[in-house]
């Protein structure tokens, strides 16, 4: 199918894939009208990026102590280890999970050896695990090496979650003497996890074709002519009356705002990746140049120039810049 060929195709990004406890955001399905019969549904969005359900870790030097709702996971391999664990829910996802991370914020301590991620059982609570009860680790997932501190790292979970919708652990075990300080969910940069996820192909809907059904045709058969007269009926034209029908027309929203230049953290806007649907525009700051544009971004209202939602760790602008 030809993309001229299309009557109107609206994506709208709007949810996210993972729903997590309460509160918290579920998929919304869009459906989009195209001309010849066909129809789209996108089911998810390409990059859905939502928080995680529990953090924590443990410490052999205080095997009973808990250190659920700290604002970092330490982690650490040196001769008093500490252990960091993760655990997410993915919900609400119909489509096949083609990538995965977890991304997570280094704090001011940074490290050369980055701890390396194993799967692990869900059979903990972020309030009541600790050294002795932590369960041990599974299949190693993936590592790292130097993490310098104040950045972002990604791990690739993309084999973890491969079976889809569920609930997830994992650990992170640190290396060679040093240690690590990772944000907490309840830190200033939570960690993430952000899927890519393949949306329906579009399919067929067949339509109804008219088809035409022979009619008889009365014939004239000849009657002799009588003597007796016959009133023959007139026709009365009977003027046409015109019935106005009334004509939809589309009523354009006036922007009186756009994207801010810049993000917070000095990343330049992606003009090419500028997104308006109804009356809220997308607005990317990549860090480096192709990447997804759902990676980071905000989005702001072209009405009142509001900021309407935060996906760029923080550093959106109050409002977005009048035209």
């Amino acid at each position: 199918m030809q993309r001229r060929g299309w009557k109107s195709l609206f994506v709208v990004l709007l949810a996210m894939v993972v729903g997590l406890g309460a509160g918290s955001p579920t998929v919304m399905a869009v459906t989009s009208t195209i001309a010849g019969g066909w129809s789209l549904e996108i089911t998810t969005a390409s990059t859905p990026t939502t928080s995680i359900d529990a953090d924590a870790y443990v410490k052999q030097s205080k095997p009973a102590r808990n250190y659920g709702l700290e604002d970092t996971v330490n982690v650490s391999g040196t001769d008093d280890p500490r252990k960091g664990y993760l655990k997410f829910t993915i919900s609400n996802v119909s489509g096949a999970i083609t990538h995965a991370v977890l991304r997570l914020y280094v704090d001011d301590n940074g490290t050369q050896n980055g701890p390396q991620l194993y799967s692990t059982s869900n059979t903990w609570s972020e309030t009541t695990i600790n050294w002795n009860n932590a369960p041990p680790s599974g299949t190693l997932i993936d590592d790292k090496g130097a993490l310098p501190k104040n950045t972002w790292v990604e791990y690739n979970i993309t084999a973890l979650v491969a079976s889809g919708n569920g609930t997830y652990s994992v650990l992170l075990l640190g290396q060679g003497g040093d240690s690590v300080d990772f944000s907490s969910r309840q830190g200033s940069h939570p960690p993430q996890v952000v899927l890519t996820v393949s949306t329906p192909t579009p399919t067929s809907t067949p339509t109804n074709t008219p088809t035409n059904t022979p009619t008889n045709t009365p014939t004239n058969t000849p009657v002799p002519p009588t003597n007796t007269p016959t009133n023959t009926p007139t026709n009365t034209p009977v003027p046409p009356t015109n019935t106005p029908t009334s004509t939809p027309t589309n009523t354009p929203i006036n922007a009186a705002f756009h994207c801010p230049p810049e993000d917070g953290a000095g990343f330049l806007l992606d003009t090419g990746t500028i997104i308006i649907t109804g009356d809220v525009i997308h607005c990317s700051y990549p860090i480096f140049f192709g990447e997804d544009p759902f990676h980071f971004y905000c989005r702001y209202s072209i009405i009142t120039g509001a900021l309407l939602q935060d996906q760029d760790g923080g550093f959106c602008p109050d409002s977005a810049v009048p035209n």
